[in-house]
């Protein structure tokens, strides 16, 4: 009879074990996501405000450029054609080439980011000597 209540006892302490390792595991995982999604919103602020500061840049570039054409052409609305021309060949070149100058440096960024834990797991158990052979 005591030892019944010895493994009624062990029983309940594993099962509280149990569940304190669900929710340890939960929290890091919660917290493993938060970390990840602050590291995505900072790039994403970071590239927005990089973004603005370089529409910026270009507009008043290519203002000046434009004017400085129109001294040489002798007509503004040729040099502004001309502006306007090579930048619609800028966007037909990334439009073109968009999946290997945004879509895979894109894809890679986001995997690494979201998975790198689980990258470096599967590395580590592919690396361990296989036992069972």
């Amino acid at each position: 009879m005591f030892s019944s209540d010895r493994n009624i006892e062990t029983i309940s302490q594993l099962i509280t074990e149990i569940k304190r390792y669900v929710e340890l595991r939960t929290e890091s995982f919660e917290i493993d996501i938060v970390r990840k999604l602050s590291k995505l919103v900072a790039a994403l602020v970071l590239g927005a405000v990089l973004f603005m500061l370089a529409c910026l840049a270009v507009l008043f570039v290519s203002m000046m450029v434009a004017a400085a054409l129109s001294t040489i052409l002798g007509s503004q609305a040729v040099a502004y054609a001309i502006v306007v021309a090579f930048y619609l060949l800028l966007g037909i070149m990334v439009y073109s080439n968009r999946k290997s100058w945004i879509e895979t440096p894109l894809t890679g960024f986001l995997a690494h980011l979201f998975l790198e834990d689980s990258l470096k797991n599967s590395d580590i158990k592919q690396s361990e000597p296989n036992s069972k052979l």
